[in-house]
């Protein structure tokens, strides 16, 4: 049985896998995108159980407030109550909620507004800037005791069960 570190599964999953679902399915990669940012803030909030109940809101937005990555959202936080648009809209229901439209490729621009009060995202910048946030984190330094020094997750190592149901290998 391998493990995989949290910086392991930001390099891994967070940058590799979802740089991949976000050029063939954006609008997949938006979910992860959201749920992600949320992981974020739990690797930055110094509390040493990553399932700590009730932390969802904080961590998303301190991610959104505390990386340089993320500053352009900040307003968005206020002016569309982004936590509730964008990650409880994915993570609830699979769609955001009205405050926000989602394009990609060549269809509208990243942040233009469509009808006030609506914005939209682009997939590939929001995943630029997603990706951005993630190597920050990877590149800092924790202190010694702390959950981000430490597995993250067990991974099986036998050739018949490293690879997972949608045919990831680990």
């Amino acid at each position: 049985m391998g493990q995989m570190t949290p910086k392991d599964f930001i390099q891994q999953v967070l940058i590799k896998e979802v740089g991949e679902i976000h050029i063939s399915h954006p609008y997949i990669s938006f979910l992860t995108m959201s749920v992600g940012i949320e992981f974020l803030g739990k690797c930055l909030n110094g509390i040493n159980d990553w399932n700590r109940g009730g932390r969802s809101k904080d961590d998303f937005e301190d991610a959104i407030n505390n990386l340089n990555a993320f500053s352009k959202y900040r307003p968005l936080l206020q002016s569309h109550d982004f936590w509730t648009s964008f990650r409880n809209g994915f993570a609830h229901s699979f769609v955001p909620k009205n405050t926000l439209t989602l394009s990609s490729k060549d269809e509208d621009p990243h942040f233009t507004d469509i009808s006030l009060p609506k914005i939209n995202l682009r997939c590939e910048d929001m995943y630029n800037d997603f990706k951005d946030a993630c190597l920050e984190v990877f590149n800092m330094t924790f202190p010694p005791h702390d959950k981000m020094n430490f597995p993250l997750l067990d991974v099986p190592s036998t050739p018949t069960d490293n690879i997972s149901s949608s045919g990831t290998t680990y």
